[in-house]
């Protein structure tokens, strides 16, 4: 084996080209908003930093006090509630199969530099289905429904926001990618496991649906199927995803979004122990 000195070829390469390539010549992204952690839009902050300063309670329990008093969370009617995720979505479905994988989402040449989603919806499915994204913009086909293992491959979650970049506003699935299913909420897309045969039966291409995302229902060929969603899924789509959740309550938003709050029909759970886990693929 001869070592030789890479220099010469390091020296060829077009570093201007290169540049482009990597998408560093673009113009820089906006600057992050800073929120410090447990205040955002929290209620009573003269009495979080009271509390706190004085070692009473930790902000966490401030924030899932004031929940639990109505102040936080309130209900649906509330004119301060999330626009992010309308109560039912009505639409017309996509068919999908088996295996969507994330480079099929979301393209390799999409992810070299940052795009607004619309950007990077231009390229979601460019591949392996070239109609989906005219479908989904210009026929009101905002529906994805698909089979097996969707978002399997890598775990990019530019995936996801290619996805609501092209207009999709809800993934039914047969069952998701670990880490793609945990991206779909925290990202604040709607997804859930459908896995029952009929359903897919009448879900076919084209087909009108509506989902009722507060009730839990699905409807689609004159039928009503329920599906499961943890809340704390149903909060972070309600809020448009992770970050405007932490936006709003800072480091205490699990407490928040957790808590039993009046109005509601069962208490709030995230413990997902308490649920059947397992690989479905």
């Amino acid at each position: 084996m001869t070592i030789t000195d890479p220099k010469p070829l390091l020296d060829a390469v077009d570093l201007t080209k290169l540049q482009e390539i990597l998408g560093r010549n673009a113009l820089p992204s906006p600057g992050l908003k800073y929120v410090e952690p447990g205040t955002g839009q929290a209620p009573k902050s003269s009495d979080v930093a009271k509390n706190v300063s004085e070692g009473n309670l930790s902000e966490a329990q401030l924030l899932t006090r004031a929940v639990k008093e109505g102040e936080v969370l309130k209900s649906q009617e509330d004119e301060n509630e999330p626009k992010s995720l309308p109560k039912t979505i009505k639409g017309r479905i996509q068919r999908l199969g088996d295996f969507i994988d994330t480079d099929a989402l979301a393209p390799n040449e999409a992810i070299v530099r940052q795009m607004e989603p619309e950007e990077l919806g231009t390229y979601c499915l460019k591949y392996t289905h070239p109609e989906f994204r005219r479908r989904a913009k210009e026929e009101g086909m905002n529906v994805v429904v698909a089979g097996k293992a969707f978002g399997v491959g890598s775990s990019r979650e530019n995936a996801v926001t290619a996805l609501q970049g092209t207009g999709i506003q809800a993934v039914i699935a047969k069952s998701f990618a670990f880490i793609y299913g945990r991206n779909q909420p925290n990202l604040g897309l709607l997804g859930f496991v459908m896995d029952d045969d009929e359903f897919y039966k009448l879900a076919s291409e084209g087909a009108e649906i509506q989902i009722d995302v507060a009730g839990r229902t699905v409807t689609v060929g004159g039928k009503t199927f329920p599906f499961q969603l943890s809340e704390l899924e149903w909060q972070l789509v309600k809020q448009g995803g992770m970050t405007p959740a932490f936006q709003k309550w800072g480091k205490g938003l699990l407490e928040v979004m957790t808590a039993t709050t009046p109005g509601r029909s069962k208490e709030l759970v995230m413990n997902e122990g308490k649920e059947k886990a397992e690989v479905q693929w």
